[in-house]
């Protein structure tokens, strides 16, 4: 039977309607079905999914709220890009060959910018010490996979450079402690590889680059424990000995002396992150086999008592994070998550902030300044890493 014009006129009609993987004009108007996740900061990673995309860079252009985006990949059903330097919160688009498309729900811009910061001019690590004293941060040994190094570096964020310091005296440790006083550095426990998990206690002066042993921490012997100084004063506790632990113990520098205080109200735990301020600190989070794993607790050390304060919101599984202070607030970032949260200590409210740009286990955190930090661990495209990223959190 032969077939009308028609027919073959409604055929080459249709096969024109499809759409081309290239993304060349004539094609479908791209569809936005999600933004994953529909809240974060400027040079944060954000997920479009939807369809229609195309698979030709060239041929897309995304916007926050009227602010150009960078893009990182494009396939027909997933757009990757970061947010905009300069974003405000609104809408979405995605402009394919001059065919828009918005999203139906506002992208919320939060505040806080990372930078990239100078490298460390040595193998990358993880579980490594810091404590800064004097408007330096120091770092000191850490892992690498399948053995510890037993060296020193101080940076300097004036001039964004690290300098390498005198070798420590003792073995390279990993999972220890660090913690500063005004004028003296501290390693506090943590293990050497295929050695038992130690009690040592080291101070560190600046001005000598030099350690000297002092008393051992009279608990038992660990790794993965946590501490802060308050006035002069050294505290530590919780970590592993074989099992979590929350015991919790005070070191006076002047005498060289430990003495026991009231336990840590929580759960036993391990990686607890854990903050001094002028007359009180904070301890919470960390690992450790308990329902309750945002809980976040007030030290008083005046009165040697422990008070609950507003959960942590962020995700629970937060072992490995890295925190640090500026001035009345505390950052916890990084785990397994790379979100970052700010807690206001005069509030007891706690605020989402930009994501850290990568995932990043057993890194080290720290603050100078106004300026907050966290640098090294490891990361899921880099075993070991020796980046270093400061945050601005901004208002």
């Amino acid at each position: 039977m032969r077939l009308p014009p028609l027919f073959f006129a409604a055929i080459t009609l249709l096969a024109g309607c499809r759409k081309d993987p290239s993304g060349k004009a004539g094609q479908t108007t791209p569809v936005i079905q999600e933004l994953s996740p529909a809240t974060d900061g400027p040079g944060a990673l954000v997920s479009i999914r939807g369809s229609g995309f195309g698979t030709t860079l060239s041929a897309l252009t995304v916007d926050f709220n009227g602010q150009a985006a960078s893009l990182v990949s494009a396939n027909d059903t997933l757009i990757r890009v970061t947010v905009p330097g300069q974003a405000t919160t609104g809408k979405v688009h995605v402009t394919l060959n001059g065919k828009q498309v918005t999203s139906t729900m506002d992208f919320v811009v939060l505040s806080g910018v990372w930078t990239r910061m100078a490298d460390l001019p040595a193998y990358g690590r993880a579980s490594v010490v810091a404590f800064t004293l004097k408007g330096l941060a120091y770092i000191v040994s850490g892992y690498n996979g399948g053995g510890t190094f037993q060296d020193m570096y101080a940076y300097d964020p004036g001039s964004n450079t690290w300098t390498r310091k005198a070798d420590p005296p003792f073995p390279g440790y990993y999972r220890s402690v660090g913690i500063s006083t005004a004028t003296k550095g501290y390693l506090i426990g943590g293990a050497v590889v295929g050695s038992p998990r130690t009690k040592d206690l080291w101070e560190y002066d600046p001005d000598l680059d030099q350690w000297t042993r002092k008393a051992d921490f009279p608990g038992s012997a660990r790794y993965s424990g946590a501490g802060f100084s308050i006035q002069g004063k050294v505290y530590f506790g919780t970590g592993n000995d074989g099992s979590d632990l929350n015991d919790w113990w005070e070191y006076d520098p002047g005498t060289d002396t430990w003495t026991r205080k009231a336990d840590f109200p929580g759960a036993p735990r391990s990686y607890a992150m854990a903050l001094g301020f002028d007359d009180h600190g904070y301890l919470g989070l960390g690992a450790f086999y308990s329902p309750t794993g945002n809980d976040w607790w007030k030290y008083d050390p005046v009165q040697d008592q422990w008070s609950r304060q507003a959960d942590y919101p962020g995700p629970v599984q937060t072992a490995y994070s890295g925190c640090f202070r500026i001035g009345s607030k505390a950052y916890i970032s990084g785990g397994q998550y790379q979100a970052c949260w700010e807690f206001d200590t005069q509030s007891g409210h706690w605020t989402q902030k930009t994501s850290h740009p990568t995932t990043r286990l057993e890194g080290i955190g720290f603050a100078l300044g106004n300026t907050g930090y966290l640098c090294l661990g490891t990361t899921e495209q880099v075993f070991l890493d020796r980046d270093c990223w400061s945050f601005n959190p901004g208002q």
